[in-house]
């Protein structure tokens, strides 16, 4: 099941607890003034870091190294408009969505994530 990401870019800076595939994760977001963007981090339920410092960026994966204490799909920030640009401050979450796709939404083909790019938009 794709599962939306909720955002918040009214904060400049948040955490949110996010359940998947069962497993609850913290996701940290902050905005950055300086270069108008986006950026996350990704913690267990203990609140161990597993990723870092991530610029969130358009129609890329984001979860660098999934492994055992990661999820096992993928993140993507799509756009919901015709730009490709990376989300400023306001466009999180309107014109940008950020979604997690469970290994099995992966379809095997040679660019799998322009293919669910165009099938969630």
């Amino acid at each position: 099941m794709i599962t939306k990401i909720p955002t918040y870019p009214d904060l400049l800076k948040y955490s949110s607890p996010m359940v998947i595939g069962g497993v609850t994760y913290h996701f940290n977001f902050r905005y950055s003034v300086r270069t108008d963007r986006w950026f996350f981090d990704i913690l267990d339920s203990d609140l161990n870091p597993l990723q870092l410092g991530t610029k969130i960026v358009t129609n890329w994966p984001l979860l660098r190294d999934p492994s055992v204490d990661m999820p096992s799909g993928q993140l993507l920030c799509v756009r919901t408009d015709d730009s490709k640009e990376d989300p400023n401050r306001y466009e999180l979450g309107s014109e940008s969505v950020l979604l997690y796709f469970t290994e099995d939404e992966i379809p095997e083909a040679s660019d799998p994530y322009d293919f669910l790019i165009k099938e969630v938009v």
